[in-house]
């Protein structure tokens, strides 16, 4: 997935609950979702680094482990220093944990995939259910963080006290809604190799069938 969907889906996370779980909680989803996507430096190495580089060390597990170790660490570190911003490194775990691992989910769902197994396998893993940059997702995530703030606007013009959890609310549902979308696109995909599968090309049954959105 692109950065905006990556950031939008930290910015959904932290809103739905996991702000509460500790202070700093949004930059650490932030940091933690998006700096995967550091590997693009590898276009100006040329082509053959970007192909060599892109979704390989920082899309695997390797790379995931020490992306959430680096960020929480980071946050911990800056916390000491800057008491206002003190993060416990417990809690600082978990939510890079939740944000590096909410990018390689994202980024396996089209087509592109990711090397989970980097550098101990060049096995690439992508599940074919979602464009690179998707419309539908990118919509919902957008609903669910934007409409609670039309509404507070609309109860303030007339007068009215806004719902406390509007914003987490509308973060939950936006997720759900989401999830359900690529859910729907699973089976959809599905169906789709399935019809491929059964049937027969020249009298030949095919040997691989594929099936992209």
């Amino acid at each position: 997935m692109e950065p905006v969907t990556h950031a939008l889906t930290s910015i959904a996370l932290g809103r739905a609950g996991l702000d509460k779980v500790s202070r700093m909680a949004t930059p650490m989803l932030l940091v933690s979702g998006m700096v995967a996507d550091v590997d693009w430096v590898t276009r100006f190495g040329g082509a053959s680094a970007f192909l060599h580089g892109h979704r390989t060390a920082t899309h695997s597990f390797t790379g995931t482990i020490a992306i959430i170790a680096g960020v929480s660490a980071t946050f911990w570190i800056a916390g000491r220093k800057y008491p206002k911003l003190a993060v416990d490194m417990l809690s600082a775990l978990l939510i890079c944990t939740i944000g590096a691992s909410a990018h390689l989910l994202l980024d396996m769902l089209n087509g592109y995939g990711v090397k989970l197994l980097w550098p101990f396998s060049a096995k690439w893993y992508a599940w074919d259910i979602a464009d690179s940059v998707d419309a539908g997702i990118i919509f919902f995530l957008l609903a669910g963080l934007l409409l609670p703030e039309l509404f507070r606007l609309i109860h303030e013009e007339i007068g009215s006290r806004p719902k406390r959890q509007g914003r987490q609310r509308g973060a939950i549902a936006g997720l759900v809604f989401v999830a359900l979308f690529i859910a729907g696109r699973a089976f959809a995909h599905q169906r789709a190799m399935a019809l491929l599968d059964a049937r027969e090309y020249r009298t030949q049954a095919p040997l691989v069938v594929a099936a992209f959105p």
